[in-house]
C-alpha cells in the first residue's frame, strides 16, 4: 500500500511540474498579457496541453484596469484535435469570461470582464489564463510545433478597460512562447 502511495504521490508532483510556469517581469510600463519563454508540450498520452499567460499593470494604482480583450495564435496543425478551452487562472474576483476560437486559421479571442461593484478594484497581477490546446491525431509524428504568437493572420486592436470603462492601452508581450518537449 505504502508503495501505491509514494508512486500516486510522485505521479502528482509529476503532473504538477509539467503545468508549471512562471511569470515574467513586465517588460516596461503599461498593461500586459504575457507568454512566458517557454511553455512544457504535454504528452501524447495527455491528449493536451496547457500554457499558461500572466498579466501585468505596471500602471496601477493610479490606472486600475478591469478588462481585457486580445487575440493569440497557436499551431493549427499540432494542437487540432479540437477546439481550445480558457479558463481563469485567479477566480478570486467576479468574472465574466468569454472566449471565441477559430480553428481554421488557430487564434483565440479572450475577453475577461471584472463583475465586482468595487471602485477600486484593479485586475491582480500573476498567472490569469490558461489555454488548453488539444492534441492533433498525428501529434505524435511532430518533431517541432510553431511558436505561440500575439499577432496572426487577421490584425486586432487588442484592448484594456479602465475602471470608468474607458479603453486603455494593452499591449501583449511574447518572451518567446516556445514549445519545450519532455
Amino acid at each position: 500500500m505504502k508503495k501505491i502511495l509514494l508512486f500516486l504521490a510522485g505521479l502528482l508532483l509529476t503532473t504538477t511540474a509539467a503545468f508549471s510556469q512562471t511569470c515574467p517581469a513586465s517588460p516596461g510600463s503599461g498593461v500586459y498579457v504575457m507568454f512566458d519563454t517557454n511553455y512544457q508540450v504535454g504528452t501524447v498520452q495527455s491528449g493536451e496541453t496547457h500554457i499558461r499567460m500572466c498579466f501585468n499593470n505596471s500602471l496601477a494604482p493610479a490606472t486600475k484596469i478591469t478588462g481585457l480583450q486580445f487575440r493569440v495564435w497557436y499551431d493549427k496543425n499540432a494542437f487540432g484535435g479540437g477546439a481550445p478551452v480558457v479558463t481563469s487562472l485567479n477566480t478570486s474576483f467576479g468574472q465574466y469570461l468569454q472566449y471565441v476560437t477559430n480553428t481554421t486559421e488557430g487564434s483565440i479571442t479572450i475577453t475577461l470582464s471584472y463583475t465586482g461593484s468595487s471602485s477600486t478594484f484593479n485586475i491582480p497581477d500573476g498567472q490569469l489564463f490558461d489555454l488548453k490546446l488539444m492534441h492533433s491525431s498525428s501529434f505524435w509524428t511532430y518533431t517541432s510545433i510553431s511558436d505561440m504568437k500575439i499577432t496572426g493572420v487577421t490584425a486586432f486592436s487588442n484592448r484594456a478597460a479602465n475602471i470608468a470603462g474607458m479603453d486603455a492601452t494593452l499591449t501583449l508581450h511574447n518572451y518567446g512562447g516556445h514549445p519545450r518537449f519532455l
